[in-house]
């Protein structure tokens, strides 16, 4: 399989989730106009390769490819010491980033906020870490070609709910999608006749399986170290119950090519528009 469908360290038939295996549906709230901090300088950290979820692209032509890219770890330096050219700090790996791909997916290590209310609290501290850019930081990411970022992991609430906001409105203020929060759901699906399994491997998931063409549902939840075996014909809904993101890793046989959606209503299980090549 291309790198279109998987890449680097997952083989092909594995797809790791981020948020119950979609971006999801947003947080709502104002759009937030972003203000300048101070600079000092600051040395650039690396990124690393990593695969994950991306947000629901648009069907392809039938036959056609959907290319992504990843990038794990990423922040602008740690405010207040910030790199004194901060639109250059993706320059060598953004050709990388950004060839041949429809999807350009990183995960956000931190927050873009103006909060000074840290986990680590008022004083200096040698065993906690918080990280934040200011909120205006979310246009380079949009310059170097990222098209999604994810928050899903230890560092999005260093800076409290307040913070955590914050750096959604900034994201979704620059046109950039955004996932990995708690209550992010997939919507219902289908995984277009391939089996599988999930297992979860951070927080908890709710999953709802249609029965009898949406008739009934069932629900269940799926701790952290359980896993859950997917039918060909399953159409199913998940959503993360977690109280902070939740991770799970899914593997299909033969390789996911596309998911369908799907809507409940009065008479069942009624198709929706959306249709997503190598969605999970």
């Amino acid at each position: 399989m291309r790198r279109s469908r998987l890449f680097a360290i997952l083989s092909p038939a594995v797809a790791l989730v981020i948020s119950a295996c979609s971006s999801g549906h947003a947080p709502s709230g104002t759009v937030f106009s972003p203000t300048a901090e101070p600079t000092r300088s600051a040395t650039p950290a690396a990124t690393l390769a990593t695969s994950a979820a991306a947000p629901r692209p648009s069907a392809p032509p039938s036959g056609a490819s959907v290319t992504l890219t990843a990038a794990g770890d990423m922040i602008l330096g740690i405010t207040p010491v910030l790199p004194p050219d901060p639109a250059s700090y993706f320059a060598a790996v953004e050709p990388a980033l950004t060839h041949g791909a429809q999807i350009v997916f990183g995960n956000l290590e931190g927050t873009l906020t103006t909060s000074t209310a840290s986990k680590c609290g008022a004083g200096p501290s040698t065993d906690c870490f918080a990280f934040r850019n200011p909120p205006g930081y979310a246009r380079y990411f949009k310059k170097a070609g990222f098209t999604v970022l994810n928050d899903a992991n230890n560092h999005s609430h260093d800076f409290g709910a307040t913070g955590q906001a914050q750096t959604v409105r900034s994201i979704h203020a620059v046109g950039l999608a955004q996932t990995g929060l708690p209550g992010q759901i997939t919507g219902w699906h289908d995984h277009a006749g391939t089996s599988g399994v999930l297992v979860v491997a951070r927080g908890e998931l709710e999953e709802r399986v249609s029965v009898l063409n949406g008739v009934f549902t069932q629900v269940r939840h799926i701790p952290e170290g359980a896993a859950r075996r997917m039918g060909r014909r399953q159409v199913h809904h998940l959503s993360n119950v977690s109280l902070a993101p939740a991770v799970s890793v899914h593997v299909y046989s033969p390789p996911l090519g596309a998911t369908r959606g799907y809507e409940i209503g009065a008479m069942g299980l009624m198709r929706s528009p959306w249709t997503a090549a190598d969605h999970n």
